[in-house]
């Protein structure tokens, strides 16, 4: 990008050395070409910045689910752990189907 950008302002300057020919058509042709290049460099430089924008997003986004899924995981494990323990420390009385505490 830093290459486009200086490759933009040398042909800027070499339009800008053009303006000193005394042809009022030539010089407005220049102004028409000079005009061309600096949108063409706002447009490519706009249109990575967004395209980098919208990478980072996607990225992030992933990141958030994976974190969110990792958080679930372990929450079910513990919840899954706290289930056994609360299985063995509860005597089951059978014989009267009621739980003894």
């Amino acid at each position: 990008m830093e290459i486009f950008n200086e490759i933009t302002i040398l042909l800027a300057s070499y339009f800008i050395l053009l303006f000193t020919e005394t042809d009022i058509e030539v010089k407005k042709l220049y102004g028409w070409g000079l005009t061309s290049l600096t949108f063409l460099n706002l447009f490519v430089n706009i249109t990575v910045a967004f395209v980098d924008v919208l990478v980072s997003f996607f990225k992030n986004i992933k990141l958030a689910l994976k974190k969110c899924k990792q958080r679930l995981k372990n929450k079910r494990k513990k919840y899954s752990e706290m289930d056994r323990t609360l299985e063995s420390k509860v005597p089951l009385n059978t014989d009267r189907g009621v739980i003894d505490f």
